[in-house]
């Protein structure tokens, strides 16, 4: 633990990560529509309009027969 009042005690501020963020932004646009058509039917976590919950339902199914 250092003094807080020390510019030292902290670590620099880089772009690095906002610009990786932001090329992983475009990217994932380009190619979802792409993804979406060939996705499992059973990987529904992060999917848009779609609950994991889907998935846990199907899956609970499943496992109780």
């Amino acid at each position: 633990m250092g003094v807080p009042t020390e510019v030292g005690n902290y670590r620099g501020i880089t772009a690095l990560p906002t610009l990786c963020k932001e090329i992983e932004t475009i990217i994932r646009d380009i190619i979802q529509d792409c993804i979406l058509n060939v996705q499992n039917r059973m990987q529904r976590g992060f999917t848009c309009e779609s609950s994991p919950l889907n998935a846990a339902f199907i899956l609970e199914e499943y496992y109780l027969k």
